[in-house]
């Protein structure tokens, strides 16, 4: 667990990346090494491919989010929406 809390730092300096695919190459990298270091020594590989998978993904959604200049938001009723950042 203390090691998850030193990456989410550098996870979140990746986050201020310009276009969707940027983000999904910073999420892959920064899925990769989170994945890596919560598993365990046997399965190191698995957890860095699965990580680097599901961080690409929400990186690509996070850099397209941004560049539409729209974000998601979700009212007290569970209903998500979009609208233009503040």
């Amino acid at each position: 667990m203390k090691k998850l809390l030193l990456v989410l730092p550098a996870m979140a300096l990746m986050a201020a990346c310009d276009t969707p695919t940027q983000s999904a190459f910073a999420g892959a990298g920064a899925g990769a090494a989170a994945g890596a270091l919560v598993s365990s020594k046997d399965d190191r590989l698995a957890g860095a491919a699965i990580g680097s998978t599901i961080g690409a993904i929400a990186g690509d959604y996070a850099g397209r989010q941004k560049e539409a200049n729209t974000c998601t938001y979700r009212n007290s009723a569970g209903q998500t929406y979009q609208a233009a950042c503040p």
